[in-house]
Protein backbone atom coordinates (compact mmCIF):
# COMPACT_ATOMS: atom_id res chain seq x y z
CA UNK A 1 0.00 0.00 0.00
CA UNK A 2 2.73 2.10 0.88
CA UNK A 3 4.59 2.20 -2.58
CA UNK A 4 1.18 2.15 -4.27
CA UNK A 5 0.46 5.54 -2.51
CA UNK A 6 4.18 6.82 -3.97
CA UNK A 7 3.45 5.96 -6.84
CA UNK A 8 -0.28 7.85 -7.10
CA UNK A 9 2.14 10.82 -5.22
CA UNK A 10 4.48 10.60 -8.48
CA UNK A 11 1.62 10.61 -11.02
CA UNK A 12 -0.42 13.66 -9.03
CA UNK A 13 3.55 15.68 -9.49
CA UNK A 14 3.44 14.89 -13.75
CA UNK A 15 -0.05 15.70 -13.97
CA UNK A 16 -0.10 19.05 -11.92
CA UNK A 17 3.34 19.62 -13.84
CA UNK A 18 1.62 19.17 -17.40
CA UNK A 19 -1.14 21.09 -16.39
CA UNK A 20 0.93 24.21 -15.24
CA UNK A 21 2.70 24.11 -19.10
CA UNK A 22 -0.83 23.69 -21.00
CA UNK A 23 -1.90 26.66 -19.16
CA UNK A 24 1.43 28.47 -20.42
CA UNK A 25 1.04 27.47 -23.80
CA UNK A 26 -2.91 28.94 -23.52
CA UNK A 27 -1.66 32.23 -22.49
CA UNK A 28 1.09 32.71 -25.29
CA UNK A 29 -1.47 32.13 -27.71
CA UNK A 30 -4.44 34.00 -25.94
CA UNK A 31 -2.25 37.06 -27.52
CA UNK A 32 -4.18 36.30 -30.95
CA UNK A 33 -7.14 35.90 -29.69
CA UNK A 34 -9.78 38.48 -28.01
CA UNK A 35 -9.68 38.38 -24.17
CA UNK A 36 -12.98 37.35 -23.62
CA UNK A 37 -12.76 34.14 -26.22
CA UNK A 38 -9.00 33.28 -24.54
CA UNK A 39 -10.68 33.39 -21.21
CA UNK A 40 -13.07 31.27 -22.51
CA UNK A 41 -11.00 28.66 -23.72
CA UNK A 42 -9.13 28.59 -20.69
CA UNK A 43 -12.01 27.88 -18.64
CA UNK A 44 -13.10 25.08 -21.02
CA UNK A 45 -9.74 23.57 -21.37
CA UNK A 46 -8.98 23.85 -17.35
CA UNK A 47 -13.16 22.40 -16.29
CA UNK A 48 -11.95 19.34 -19.25
CA UNK A 49 -8.72 18.58 -17.63
CA UNK A 50 -10.09 18.68 -14.23
CA UNK A 51 -12.58 16.01 -15.88
CA UNK A 52 -15.43 17.75 -14.64
CA UNK A 53 -15.70 17.29 -11.00
CA UNK A 54 -19.09 17.85 -10.72
CA UNK A 55 -21.79 15.29 -11.50
CA UNK A 56 -23.89 14.55 -14.46
CA UNK A 57 -27.68 15.40 -13.68
CA UNK A 58 -28.12 13.02 -16.61
CA UNK A 59 -26.83 10.04 -14.69
CA UNK A 60 -29.08 7.41 -12.65
CA UNK A 61 -28.27 7.40 -9.38
CA UNK A 62 -27.07 4.49 -7.39
CA UNK A 63 -28.29 2.60 -4.27
CA UNK A 64 -24.33 2.82 -2.76
CA UNK A 65 -23.10 6.54 -1.56
CA UNK A 66 -19.97 7.25 -0.25
CA UNK A 67 -19.24 10.54 1.70
CA UNK A 68 -15.30 11.53 1.57
CA UNK A 69 -14.16 14.65 3.28
CA UNK A 70 -12.32 17.27 1.58
CA UNK A 71 -10.27 20.27 2.61
CA UNK A 72 -11.86 22.16 -0.23
CA UNK A 73 -15.32 20.58 -0.92
CA UNK A 74 -17.14 18.38 0.94
CA UNK A 75 -19.20 16.91 -1.66
CA UNK A 76 -20.86 13.38 -2.56
CA UNK A 77 -19.15 11.10 -4.62
CA UNK A 78 -22.03 8.84 -6.34
CA UNK A 79 -21.16 5.22 -7.81
CA UNK A 80 -19.62 5.32 -11.65
CA UNK A 81 -18.76 9.41 -11.16
CA UNK A 82 -14.78 10.01 -12.09
CA UNK A 83 -12.48 9.99 -8.46
CA UNK A 84 -10.10 12.05 -8.69
CA UNK A 85 -6.54 10.96 -8.48
CA UNK A 86 -5.22 12.15 -5.21
CA UNK A 87 -8.06 10.24 -3.53
CA UNK A 88 -5.90 7.05 -4.49
CA UNK A 89 -7.58 2.87 -3.95
CA UNK A 90 -8.05 3.61 0.04
CA UNK A 91 -10.76 6.50 -0.69
CA UNK A 92 -11.81 5.59 -3.53
CA UNK A 93 -11.84 1.67 -3.83
CA UNK A 94 -12.82 0.13 -7.34
CA UNK A 95 -15.02 -2.23 -5.96
CA UNK A 96 -17.29 0.28 -5.24
CA UNK A 97 -17.93 1.03 -8.55
CA UNK A 98 -19.43 -2.36 -8.89
CA UNK A 99 -23.59 -2.32 -8.96
CA UNK A 100 -24.10 -5.25 -7.67
CA UNK A 101 -21.87 -5.82 -4.56
CA UNK A 102 -21.03 -4.13 -1.34
CA UNK A 103 -18.34 -4.68 0.81
CA UNK A 104 -20.69 -5.71 4.12
CA UNK A 105 -23.03 -7.73 3.03
CA UNK A 106 -22.82 -9.19 -0.15
CA UNK A 107 -20.56 -11.57 0.48
CA UNK A 108 -21.32 -13.77 3.49
CA UNK A 109 -18.35 -14.44 6.16
CA UNK A 110 -17.05 -18.09 5.97
CA UNK A 111 -18.12 -18.64 9.98
CA UNK A 112 -17.20 -22.35 10.11
CA UNK A 113 -13.49 -21.57 8.58
CA UNK A 114 -13.15 -18.87 11.30
CA UNK A 115 -14.70 -20.97 14.19
CA UNK A 116 -12.54 -23.39 13.82
CA UNK A 117 -9.05 -22.62 12.42
CA UNK A 118 -9.06 -19.29 13.70
CA UNK A 119 -10.78 -19.70 17.45
CA UNK A 120 -11.18 -24.00 18.19
CA UNK A 121 -7.24 -24.43 16.74
CA UNK A 122 -6.55 -22.29 19.69
CA UNK A 123 -8.99 -23.26 22.57
CA UNK A 124 -8.84 -27.06 22.10
CA UNK A 125 -4.66 -26.80 22.25
CA UNK A 126 -5.27 -24.87 25.56
CA UNK A 127 -7.92 -27.40 26.79
CA UNK A 128 -5.22 -30.49 25.60
CA UNK A 129 -2.42 -28.54 27.97
CA UNK A 130 -4.78 -28.08 30.73
CA UNK A 131 -5.41 -32.12 30.85
CA UNK A 132 -1.65 -33.13 30.29
CA UNK A 133 0.03 -30.74 32.33
CA UNK A 134 -2.17 -31.20 35.75
CA UNK A 135 -1.92 -35.14 34.80
CA UNK A 136 -5.38 -35.86 34.11
CA UNK A 137 -4.11 -37.84 30.85
CA UNK A 138 -0.78 -38.41 29.95
CA UNK A 139 0.30 -37.31 25.79
CA UNK A 140 1.49 -40.99 25.59
CA UNK A 141 -2.52 -42.55 26.40
CA UNK A 142 -4.11 -39.30 24.87
CA UNK A 143 -2.66 -40.26 21.49
CA UNK A 144 -3.29 -44.13 22.23
CA UNK A 145 -7.00 -42.97 22.77
CA UNK A 146 -7.23 -40.81 19.50
CA UNK A 147 -6.02 -43.54 17.67
CA UNK A 148 -8.28 -46.23 18.94
CA UNK A 149 -11.53 -44.35 19.29
CA UNK A 150 -14.03 -46.00 16.71
CA UNK A 151 -14.68 -43.75 14.45
CA UNK A 152 -18.04 -43.48 12.47
CA UNK A 153 -17.62 -44.06 8.61
CA UNK A 154 -18.02 -39.65 8.34
CA UNK A 155 -14.69 -39.56 10.34
CA UNK A 156 -12.46 -41.36 8.94
CA UNK A 157 -11.32 -38.85 6.11
CA UNK A 158 -10.98 -35.63 9.40
CA UNK A 159 -9.25 -37.82 12.09
CA UNK A 160 -7.28 -35.62 14.99
CA UNK A 161 -3.81 -35.61 14.25
CA UNK A 162 -1.61 -37.21 17.04
CA UNK A 163 0.18 -34.57 19.51
CA UNK A 164 3.50 -34.36 19.85
CA UNK A 165 5.55 -37.09 22.19
CA UNK A 166 7.30 -34.75 24.94
CA UNK A 167 5.78 -32.55 27.10
CA UNK A 168 8.25 -29.47 25.95
CA UNK A 169 7.31 -30.15 22.31
CA UNK A 170 3.49 -29.58 23.30
CA UNK A 171 4.17 -26.31 24.88
CA UNK A 172 5.75 -24.56 22.37
CA UNK A 173 2.46 -25.36 19.65
CA UNK A 174 0.44 -22.63 19.23
CA UNK A 175 -2.17 -23.83 17.90
CA UNK A 176 -3.70 -27.74 17.54
CA UNK A 177 -2.21 -29.16 14.05
CA UNK A 178 -4.18 -30.20 11.41
CA UNK A 179 -7.11 -29.10 9.44
CA UNK A 180 -10.12 -27.66 9.71
CA UNK A 181 -12.74 -30.32 9.89
CA UNK A 182 -10.05 -32.52 11.95
CA UNK A 183 -9.95 -30.32 15.00
CA UNK A 184 -13.84 -30.61 14.46
CA UNK A 185 -13.77 -34.08 15.05
CA UNK A 186 -11.01 -33.72 17.96
CA UNK A 187 -13.83 -31.09 19.96
CA UNK A 188 -16.34 -33.81 18.86
CA UNK A 189 -14.63 -36.64 20.87
CA UNK A 190 -12.72 -35.23 23.20
CA UNK A 191 -15.13 -35.28 25.97
CA UNK A 192 -16.08 -39.05 25.49
CA UNK A 193 -11.77 -40.09 25.71
CA UNK A 194 -11.31 -37.80 28.61
CA UNK A 195 -14.35 -39.00 30.45
CA UNK A 196 -12.54 -42.25 32.45
CA UNK A 197 -9.23 -40.44 33.26
CA UNK A 198 -10.72 -37.40 34.61
CA UNK A 199 -13.54 -39.45 36.69
CA UNK A 200 -10.21 -41.41 38.08
CA UNK A 201 -8.43 -38.53 38.43
CA UNK A 202 -10.81 -36.43 40.64
CA UNK A 203 -13.96 -38.31 41.46
CA UNK A 204 -15.84 -35.96 43.71
CA UNK A 205 -14.58 -32.69 41.67
CA UNK A 206 -14.71 -33.22 38.37
CA UNK A 207 -18.34 -31.79 37.50
CA UNK A 208 -16.75 -28.21 39.26
CA UNK A 209 -13.53 -28.06 37.15
CA UNK A 210 -13.78 -25.18 35.06
CA UNK A 211 -11.16 -26.44 32.22
CA UNK A 212 -14.01 -29.99 32.20
CA UNK A 213 -16.83 -27.14 31.43
CA UNK A 214 -14.79 -25.39 28.72
CA UNK A 215 -14.52 -28.53 27.05
CA UNK A 216 -17.96 -29.48 27.27
CA UNK A 217 -19.11 -26.15 26.20
CA UNK A 218 -16.84 -26.19 23.68
CA UNK A 219 -18.26 -29.22 22.26
CA UNK A 220 -21.57 -27.51 22.35
CA UNK A 221 -21.18 -24.59 20.39
CA UNK A 222 -19.55 -26.52 17.00
CA UNK A 223 -22.93 -28.83 17.88
CA UNK A 224 -24.98 -25.53 17.08
CA UNK A 225 -22.77 -23.80 14.78
CA UNK A 226 -23.04 -27.21 12.63
CA UNK A 227 -27.02 -27.13 12.54
CA UNK A 228 -28.50 -27.08 9.34
CA UNK A 229 -31.50 -25.36 10.27
CA UNK A 230 -32.15 -22.80 12.54
CA UNK A 231 -34.60 -21.48 14.62
CA UNK A 232 -35.63 -18.92 17.33
CA UNK A 233 -34.68 -21.34 20.11
CA UNK A 234 -31.40 -22.80 18.77
CA UNK A 235 -30.55 -19.05 18.24
CA UNK A 236 -31.41 -18.30 22.17
CA UNK A 237 -29.07 -21.42 22.82
CA UNK A 238 -26.29 -20.20 20.68
CA UNK A 239 -26.01 -16.27 22.57
CA UNK A 240 -26.18 -18.14 26.12
CA UNK A 241 -23.60 -20.95 24.99
CA UNK A 242 -21.44 -18.69 23.44
CA UNK A 243 -21.61 -16.58 26.97
CA UNK A 244 -20.48 -19.26 28.74
CA UNK A 245 -17.46 -20.10 26.52
CA UNK A 246 -15.73 -16.93 26.64
CA UNK A 247 -16.74 -16.89 30.89
CA UNK A 248 -15.02 -20.28 31.05
CA UNK A 249 -12.43 -19.40 29.35
CA UNK A 250 -11.32 -16.56 31.00
CA UNK A 251 -11.36 -18.92 34.43
CA UNK A 252 -8.67 -21.32 33.00
CA UNK A 253 -5.26 -21.19 34.39
CA UNK A 254 -3.01 -18.47 33.48
CA UNK A 255 0.04 -20.65 32.33
CA UNK A 256 -2.16 -22.20 29.55
CA UNK A 257 -4.10 -19.41 28.71
CA UNK A 258 -3.43 -17.51 25.38
CA UNK A 259 -4.25 -14.02 24.35
CA UNK A 260 -7.79 -13.97 22.42
CA UNK A 261 -7.74 -13.12 18.62
CA UNK A 262 -9.76 -11.23 16.36
CA UNK A 263 -11.59 -14.46 15.35
CA UNK A 264 -12.86 -14.70 19.15
CA UNK A 265 -14.50 -11.03 18.65
CA UNK A 266 -15.79 -12.22 15.50
CA UNK A 267 -17.25 -15.40 17.45
CA UNK A 268 -19.36 -13.38 20.25
CA UNK A 269 -21.37 -11.64 17.04
CA UNK A 270 -23.01 -15.18 15.73
CA UNK A 271 -25.93 -14.61 17.26
CA UNK A 272 -26.40 -11.73 14.72
CA UNK A 273 -24.76 -12.85 11.61
CA UNK A 274 -26.55 -16.46 11.12
CA UNK A 275 -29.92 -14.70 11.51
CA UNK A 276 -29.07 -12.75 8.25
CA UNK A 277 -26.93 -14.85 6.51
CA UNK A 278 -28.39 -18.26 7.13
CA UNK A 279 -26.73 -21.84 8.63
CA UNK A 280 -22.65 -21.46 8.03
CA UNK A 281 -23.10 -24.73 6.75
CA UNK A 282 -24.70 -23.86 3.69
CA UNK A 283 -22.05 -21.27 2.47
CA UNK A 284 -18.88 -23.40 4.03
CA UNK A 285 -15.64 -23.16 2.01
CA UNK A 286 -14.21 -26.14 3.56
CA UNK A 287 -15.49 -28.59 0.63
CA UNK A 288 -13.88 -26.53 -1.64
CA UNK A 289 -11.03 -25.66 0.11
CA UNK A 290 -10.19 -29.50 0.19
CA UNK A 291 -10.21 -29.57 -3.73
CA UNK A 292 -6.64 -27.70 -4.25
CA UNK A 293 -4.84 -30.70 -3.76
CA UNK A 294 -7.35 -32.07 -6.63
CA UNK A 295 -7.03 -29.50 -8.42
CA UNK A 296 -3.42 -29.83 -8.86
CA UNK A 297 -3.37 -32.93 -9.49
CA UNK A 298 -5.89 -32.45 -12.57
CA UNK A 299 -3.85 -30.02 -13.55
CA UNK A 300 -0.54 -32.82 -14.11
CA UNK A 301 -3.06 -35.14 -15.47
CA UNK A 302 -3.76 -32.90 -18.47
CA UNK A 303 -0.69 -32.47 -19.83
CA UNK A 304 -1.20 -29.43 -20.96
CA UNK A 305 0.44 -26.43 -19.86
CA UNK A 306 -0.43 -23.40 -22.06
CA UNK A 307 -4.15 -23.40 -20.89
CA UNK A 308 -4.91 -25.92 -18.09
CA UNK A 309 -8.41 -24.41 -17.32
CA UNK A 310 -9.51 -25.30 -20.77
CA UNK A 311 -8.46 -28.81 -20.32
CA UNK A 312 -9.72 -29.00 -16.92
CA UNK A 313 -13.14 -26.91 -17.36
CA UNK A 314 -14.09 -29.23 -20.64
CA UNK A 315 -13.61 -31.90 -19.39
CA UNK A 316 -15.42 -31.25 -16.43
CA UNK A 317 -18.55 -30.19 -18.54
CA UNK A 318 -18.45 -33.35 -20.20
CA UNK A 319 -18.51 -35.27 -16.55
CA UNK A 320 -21.52 -32.79 -15.54
CA UNK A 321 -23.57 -33.41 -18.79
CA UNK A 322 -23.43 -36.92 -17.88
CA UNK A 323 -24.12 -37.07 -14.33
CA UNK A 324 -26.84 -34.89 -14.98
CA UNK A 325 -28.38 -36.86 -17.87
CA UNK A 326 -32.07 -38.22 -17.15
CA UNK A 327 -31.53 -41.60 -17.59
CA UNK A 328 -28.10 -41.60 -15.30
CA UNK A 329 -29.22 -39.35 -12.05
CA UNK A 330 -32.32 -40.93 -10.95
CA UNK A 331 -34.51 -38.01 -9.04
CA UNK A 332 -34.53 -39.51 -5.77
CA UNK A 333 -30.61 -39.68 -5.83
CA UNK A 334 -30.93 -43.06 -4.41
CA UNK A 335 -27.67 -45.58 -4.75
CA UNK A 336 -27.95 -48.91 -3.43
CA UNK A 337 -24.89 -50.13 -1.70
CA UNK A 338 -25.64 -53.65 -0.35
CA UNK A 339 -27.11 -56.53 -2.02
CA UNK A 340 -31.11 -57.61 -0.93
CA UNK A 341 -31.55 -59.13 2.71
CA UNK A 342 -34.34 -61.87 2.80
CA UNK A 343 -36.25 -62.19 5.97
CA UNK A 344 -39.27 -63.78 5.67
CA UNK A 345 -41.46 -64.74 9.31
CA UNK A 346 -40.06 -61.72 11.11
CA UNK A 347 -41.84 -58.91 12.58
CA UNK A 348 -40.52 -56.58 9.54
CA UNK A 349 -43.32 -59.06 7.39
CA UNK A 350 -46.17 -56.23 8.69
CA UNK A 351 -44.34 -53.12 6.94
CA UNK A 352 -43.37 -54.86 3.50
CA UNK A 353 -45.74 -54.22 0.93
CA UNK A 354 -46.03 -56.42 -2.17
CA UNK A 355 -43.00 -55.28 -4.02
CA UNK A 356 -41.18 -53.97 -1.43
CA UNK A 357 -36.87 -55.09 -1.14
CA UNK A 358 -34.82 -54.82 1.84
CA UNK A 359 -31.31 -53.16 2.47
CA UNK A 360 -28.96 -52.79 4.97
CA UNK A 361 -26.81 -49.77 3.68
CA UNK A 362 -27.96 -46.59 0.88
CA UNK A 363 -26.82 -43.74 -0.35
CA UNK A 364 -29.48 -41.05 -0.35
CA UNK A 365 -28.89 -37.61 -1.39
CA UNK A 366 -25.16 -38.05 -1.08
CA UNK A 367 -25.56 -39.25 2.58
CA UNK A 368 -24.63 -42.88 3.61
CA UNK A 369 -27.30 -44.79 6.23
CA UNK A 370 -26.04 -47.90 7.11
CA UNK A 371 -27.44 -50.62 9.71
CA UNK A 372 -26.84 -50.34 12.98
CA UNK A 373 -26.77 -46.39 12.77
CA UNK A 374 -28.93 -44.03 15.00
CA UNK A 375 -30.95 -41.28 13.18
CA UNK A 376 -32.80 -38.19 15.22
CA UNK A 377 -36.19 -38.60 14.97
CA UNK A 378 -37.95 -36.13 17.24
CA UNK A 379 -37.18 -33.28 19.80
CA UNK A 380 -38.19 -32.79 23.56
CA UNK A 381 -35.41 -30.21 24.83
CA UNK A 382 -31.69 -30.03 23.97
CA UNK A 383 -31.01 -32.30 26.76
CA UNK A 384 -33.54 -35.33 25.70
CA UNK A 385 -34.71 -36.36 21.94
CA UNK A 386 -35.92 -39.78 20.64
CA UNK A 387 -33.83 -41.80 18.20
CA UNK A 388 -33.69 -44.83 16.57
CA UNK A 389 -31.35 -47.20 15.20
CA UNK A 390 -31.69 -48.60 11.71
CA UNK A 391 -32.25 -52.23 11.53
CA UNK A 392 -33.15 -52.51 7.74
CA UNK A 393 -34.42 -50.02 4.78
CA UNK A 394 -37.61 -51.07 2.72
CA UNK A 395 -37.47 -49.25 -0.87
CA UNK A 396 -41.03 -49.77 -3.09
CA UNK A 397 -40.81 -49.74 -6.48
CA UNK A 398 -42.09 -46.19 -6.00
CA UNK A 399 -38.32 -45.20 -4.28
CA UNK A 400 -40.07 -44.09 -1.62
CA UNK A 401 -37.67 -45.26 1.24
CA UNK A 402 -38.92 -46.22 4.56
CA UNK A 403 -36.59 -46.90 7.52
CA UNK A 404 -37.33 -49.54 10.19
CA UNK A 405 -35.64 -48.26 13.50
CA UNK A 406 -35.54 -49.28 16.72
CA UNK A 407 -37.10 -46.51 18.43
CA UNK A 408 -35.71 -45.06 21.87
CA UNK A 409 -35.44 -41.96 23.96
CA UNK A 410 -31.89 -40.35 24.77
CA UNK A 411 -30.96 -38.19 27.44
CA UNK A 412 -27.53 -35.80 27.43
CA UNK A 413 -25.07 -36.74 30.23
CA UNK A 414 -24.71 -33.45 31.96
CA UNK A 415 -20.94 -33.02 32.07
CA UNK A 416 -19.37 -34.62 29.22
CA UNK A 417 -22.40 -33.97 26.82
CA UNK A 418 -22.91 -37.28 24.86
CA UNK A 419 -26.23 -38.64 24.90
CA UNK A 420 -27.07 -42.34 25.96
CA UNK A 421 -29.85 -45.00 25.81
CA UNK A 422 -30.70 -47.19 28.83
CA UNK A 423 -33.62 -49.01 28.23
CA UNK A 424 -35.17 -52.70 28.76
CA UNK A 425 -37.89 -52.85 25.79
CA UNK A 426 -36.85 -53.00 22.45
CA UNK A 427 -39.97 -50.85 20.67
CA UNK A 428 -39.80 -50.66 16.27
CA UNK A 429 -41.03 -48.34 14.25
CA UNK A 430 -40.87 -47.45 10.36
CA UNK A 431 -40.47 -44.30 9.43
CA UNK A 432 -40.07 -42.36 5.92
CA UNK A 433 -36.59 -41.40 5.59
CA UNK A 434 -37.18 -37.63 4.77
CA UNK A 435 -38.86 -37.18 8.13
CA UNK A 436 -35.39 -37.55 10.42
CA UNK A 437 -34.00 -34.84 11.46
CA UNK A 438 -30.18 -35.43 11.38
CA UNK A 439 -28.46 -35.45 7.86
CA UNK A 440 -25.63 -37.26 9.23
CA UNK A 441 -25.84 -41.02 9.92
CA UNK A 442 -24.60 -41.15 13.97
CA UNK A 443 -22.31 -44.17 15.02
CA UNK A 444 -23.52 -45.60 18.42
CA UNK A 445 -21.10 -47.51 20.81
CA UNK A 446 -22.60 -50.27 22.32
CA UNK A 447 -25.98 -53.01 22.73
CA UNK A 448 -28.72 -52.65 21.09
CA UNK A 449 -30.70 -51.53 24.28
CA UNK A 450 -27.56 -49.89 26.08
CA UNK A 451 -25.17 -47.49 23.88
CA UNK A 452 -23.88 -44.04 23.93
CA UNK A 453 -23.28 -41.46 20.63
CA UNK A 454 -22.64 -38.11 20.20
CA UNK A 455 -24.83 -35.59 18.23
CA UNK A 456 -22.93 -33.95 15.39
CA UNK A 457 -24.88 -31.18 14.53
CA UNK A 458 -27.75 -29.75 17.18
CA UNK A 459 -31.41 -30.89 15.16
CA UNK A 460 -34.37 -28.68 14.90
CA UNK A 461 -37.82 -29.51 14.70
CA UNK A 462 -39.32 -29.47 11.07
Amino acid sequence: MKKFEAAMKVIEKEINEKNELNIQLIDQSSELVDEDEACDNEETYCNDLLNDEDTNENEVESPILIEYEDDDDNSDVEEGDHCDMKMGWVRCPPYMQLKSYHPLVALPPCILHDLLEGVLSYDSLMAVKYLVIYNFISIENLNLELKSFPYSQNETQSRPVLLPKTLQSLKKLKKMPGKGYSIATLVRVLPRIIEKHVICKDPTNYRENPAIKFISVMTELLEICLSDCFDSELLDNLKITTDDYFLLRNSLPVDIKTNLKPKHHYVSHLYDLIPFYGPPLLYSTARWESKHTEATMMQNASKNFRNVPLTVTRADQYRLASLLYEGLNPEDALEICSKEVQIKGSFVDQYKLEKTKIYDEIIYKATKYHRDGVLVLGISSRDKIEVGQIEHFLVDDSSKIRVLVKFATAVRENVFKYFYVNQDVINHKCIFIDDILSFKCLKAHGSYTNYVFSLYNAPVAK
